[in-house]
């Protein structure tokens, strides 16, 4: 087999390795919003099977649900995808058009079949005289859709993402790139279509097509992984929309009631608490403090710890108590998030503490 391997083969294959790293990655670290993790995923998976596609391709002649199907679905999911960042939810018109687009290119093969007699599965379409011209005409034109979806995208999203706040500034960035990314793609994908033949365009839609975008993937903005269910992108990214949340408030119920203490303390439930919507309370959090509503509770919770060890009457507690009155579950989740706030173990921490009081 490895007879046949040449470099763009080689080049496949480093293409899937960093798939399964993506895919990996976005399925472990990347939370909610459920739409946008599955699209994500769709899309590493379509890259995933088109490059070992490519890797086979000349062991098992060609096979075109290995390596035309995935492009197609990938560029669908990767249009889908940014209309999702841009307003929060999918787009019939869009949604139905790349249907459409994705039907037209699956009857092309039946309609070749029953014309010519070409097979569905292993004829190359766009090498044989009878149907080259027709289905470069498809493709052309689906091409030339997308750049153009591309190219709303990207001048909507600037002009939405225009204020220079935490989430918009990342966003802004990381989605100029990743719609500058598919518009290069596209270009490059149909140079690849109309010169079949001519080998730098085949590996630069390599390049564009399905590796730049898994890196673009693996480095989203860290926001995107940690949005809670409740909180919807479309008011994250719009925080013109959301009245701000008093600091003495805040500071009062979170800091001088200790609410932090509490062992289910969650965004949602403090939100009732001060009579604020998530999306403010979120808002207010990453605007002043720049972390998350869970790293603000246990930073505080560590630091509360270190405050209570210092009176002598700790010594009388075992540390399963001390984190308790920390507002933790168990020691082994302080011992978590010690060591993430502070470093060392809160045991060593105890017992040095101790010693210097004896």
């Amino acid at each position: 087999m490895f007879e046949f391997i040449n470099i763009y083969q080689y080049a496949c294959a480093g293409v899937f390795l960093l798939s399964l790293v993506a895919f990996f990655d976005v399925f472990i670290k990347f939370k909610t919003p459920l739409l946008l993790k599955t699209l994500m995923l769709i899309m590493i998976l379509c890259i995933g099977v088109f490059v070992f596609g490519q890797i086979f391709v000349k062991p098992i002649n060609y096979f075109r649900l290995l390596t035309e199907l995935p492009a197609q679905i990938l560029v669908l999911a990767y249009i889908n995808f940014i209309y999702q960042l841009y307003s929060n939810k999918l787009s019939r018109l869009v949604f139905l058009s790349c249907l459409l687009l994705l039907f037209i290119m699956l009857i092309f093969p039946l309609y070749s079949n029953y014309k010519f007699g070409i097979s569905i599965y292993n004829s190359n379409y766009y090498l044989d005289p009878r149907t080259s011209n027709e289905i470069k005409l498809i493709r052309i034109f689906f091409h030339f859709y997308f750049l153009c979806l591309g190219l709303y995208f990207l001048l909507s999203i600037l002009k939405k993402y225009k204020k220079s706040n935490l989430y918009n500034v990342q966003l802004r960035k990381w989605c100029s790139v990743m719609i500058i990314t598919l518009l290069i793609a596209l270009v490059f994908s149909g140079l690849k279509v109309v010169f079949p033949t001519m080998i730098a365009f085949k590996y630069l839609s390599l390049f564009f097509v399905y590796f730049a975008p898994l890196l673009i993937f693996m480095y989203r903005p860290a926001f995107l992984n940690k949005i809670p269910l409740n909180i919807s992108l479309l008011n994250i990214f719009s925080p013109s929309s959301i009245q701000p949340i008093s600091t003495e408030k805040f500071t009062n119920h979170f800091f001088i009631d200790l609410y932090y203490l509490k062992e289910n303390a969650n965004l949602s439930n403090f939100a009732e608490t001060i009579v604020e919507s998530p999306e403010a309370l979120n808002y207010h959090i990453k605007t002043y403090f720049n972390i998350s509503f869970t790293d603000l509770v246990n930073k505080n919770r560590i630091l509360y710890f270190l405050d209570i060890v210092t009176n002598p009457e700790s010594k009388n507690f075992t540390l399963e108590a001390l984190a308790k009155q920390s507002g933790f579950k168990t020691r082994q989740n302080m011992a978590f998030f010690f060591k993430k706030f502070h470093g060392g173990s809160p045991s060593e921490y105890v017992k040095l503490i101790q010693n210097k009081q004896f």
